[in-house]
């Protein structure tokens, strides 16, 4: 019972609304978290209801449609998500000629790069290798809303000092290593990229800077994407746990929203850094042999990938082993509305 409230008072602590049902569900071994999940997202639902009603009467009506949306979808154990609950990639920020980061001036004593992905694109996977490499310290997340994922204790995990001067964090980052580790780097979403102004010119300096080099990680199957972040974000779970339970509906129009905005985004990044090295790897690739990618990516940041232990396929996690097909309840609607595109082999079986 100690376990349980410990565990509980940590997920509210973190705001873990999502899973405060599908606390006590797990934690008896099972796989099945279905209605945990539906519960979950009727109490994140009502919660939000509240809220928008004091807000204003209209906003109201708007989450009131959306709980009979969710209510609906749950009954058949699929997630339909109302309009303003679906992911979609912000548009990528507008290029603009800035200046490199002076306090790559300084001798660093490490190679200084960045791993450049969006979400469920094999990000984690990626970082898990390279963090076991004992010339790498590879920092995960450190823009992210809520925490600063650094590596051991080597950074402030203040997000209020973080974004008070994320330059001066920046600089940090960089320069928190021990005297073994021979590159030192960080994963970067486009969210971290437009969080403000200050953060867009921040990473575009970073990324105009040729001595930080770049690794960009792409998943090819765009449906793939889209499903697995609408999954994560139902469930919470964006590591290790299994959510093949949760199916999702995605419109046409949607998916070729998303499928614009990630394409966009991956585009304005190619823009950026023409004429620089970079070290391109796939989720698939990753997948398939991660010996070889991982061995390409320490070499891209100059350390020798023989020191590691040689990674395998227990290491890459997946969250879902369900094909699309049973992830998606309009499969075919999608593929039919796709057919004859350049994304129609995302719906290959």
């Amino acid at each position: 019972m100690l376990q349980d409230a410990t565990r509980l008072l940590s997920k509210l602590r973190r705001g873990r609304i999502t899973q405060l049902c599908k606390h006590f569900d797990w934690m008896d071994g099972g796989s099945d978290h279905v209605r945990a999940i539906q519960a979950a997202l009727l109490l994140k639902t009502v919660a939000c209801a509240a809220t928008a009603a004091l807000a204003s009467s209209r906003a109201a009506a708007t989450v009131v449609a959306s709980v009979c949306t969710l209510s609906a979808g749950a009954a058949g154990a699929c997630v339909l998500l109302p309009r303003s609950l679906r992911l979609a990639l912000l548009p990528p920020p507008r290029s603009r000629a800035c200046a490199s980061l002076d306090f790559l001036d300084d001798a660093l004593g490490a190679v200084p790069f960045v791993v450049l992905a969006c979400q469920r694109t094999g990000s984690n996977a990626l970082l898990g290798y390279l963090q076991r490499h004992p010339q790498i310290q590879m920092h995960n997340e450190l823009w992210n809303e809520r925490h600063v994922f650094a590596a051991g204790n080597t950074l402030d995990s203040s997000t209020t000092a973080r974004d008070a001067d994320p330059t001066a964090f920046l600089h940090a980052a960089f320069r928190a290593r021990s005297d073994a580790h021979r590159a030192v780097g960080f994963k970067l979403f486009p969210e971290h990229i437009r969080r403000s102004d200050e953060h867009h010119l921040l990473f575009e300096r970073m990324l105009a800077d040729k001595r930080v080099r770049k690794i960009v990680l792409v998943r090819s199957n765009r449906l793939a994407v889209c499903t697995s972040m609408l999954r994560a974000s139902t469930t919470g779970a964006y590591t290790r746990d299994n959510y093949d339970k949760v199916r999702v509906r995605i419109s046409p129009a949607d998916l070729q929203r998303f499928v614009s905005s990630y394409d966009d985004y991956y585009a304005w990044l190619d823009e950026l850094l023409t004429g620089q090295e970079v070290c391109r790897l796939t989720y698939e690739a990753l997948n398939a042999e991660p010996a070889l990618a991982i061995a390409e990516a320490c070499a891209f940041v100059g350390v020798d990938a023989s020191s590691l232990a040689a990674p395998n396929k227990t290491c890459f996690q997946r969250q879902s082993t369900t094909s699309l097909r049973a992830a998606v309840a309009n499969f075919d609607e999608l593929r039919e509305a796709f057919a004859g595109t350049d994304r129609a082999c995302d719906f290959d079986e």
